[in-house]
């Protein structure tokens, strides 16, 4: 009944065993693919070797703790998995196969790859702008981060920036309406948050 996929393996790589989750994530039911070898059906050509050689590696006692890698459906997909091993011995400490549990985690790697990249538009934008921008801690009321264009304006580096607080940036004249902004500005946004 495990969400996660749980597959025993026999020295030479064969299938022993697999769950119904691995079942229904592959499309291949366990009376199919019983005594098959598993690289040959759930891995793509260009991984099997790699995959193979870490197989051996946990069978002499180098387990497999988080390594992801591509597995094949029967309809061509791939999914990729977060694999952990734990090598397999009978009672004279004979190597009977390999305890495989996987996890899909197909959908968590591509949510991190379009953070990245949806980070990586920020940072082009928030660099490139010729406004200038600055995030601030809302306790210290320091800077945490700032643009090339604030920096510019200023005359600071970032490191510099990092040091002051927004006081220090602003006339003493200014300074009851700024921190009335700021105020303001943090008090909604976290009343938002909430």
């Amino acid at each position: 009944t495990a969400h996660a996929i749980v597959l025993v393996l026999d020295p030479r790589g064969r299938i022993v065993t697999l769950n119904p989750y691995a079942e229904t994530l592959s499309g291949y039911a366990l009376r199919e693919v019983k005594g098959r070898e598993w690289f040959e059906i759930f891995l793509p050509v260009r991984l099997r070797a790699t995959v193979r050689a870490l197989f051996h590696k946990a069978l002499g006692g180098t387990p497999t703790r988080g390594n992801v890698d591509v597995l094949l459906t029967r309809d061509g997909r791939e999914r990729l998995v977060e694999w952990y091993d734990t090598t397999l011995r009978d009672e004279a400490g004979a190597i009977t196969g390999l305890l495989c549990v996987g996890q899909d985690v197909t959908e968590r790697e591509r949510a991190q790859k379009e953070l990245l990249a949806s980070e990586e538009r920020f940072r082009l934008v928030f660099d490139s702008t010729t406004e200038g921008i600055m995030l601030t801690d809302a306790e210290k009321m320091r800077p945490i981060l700032a643009n090339h264009a604030l920096c510019h304006m200023l005359g600071y580096t970032l490191e510099e920036l990092t040091q002051v607080t927004v006081r220090d940036l602003h006339p003493p004249d200014a300074l009851p309406e700024v921190e009335s902004a700021l105020a303001r500005q943090f008090v909604g946004t976290r009343s938002y948050a909430e």
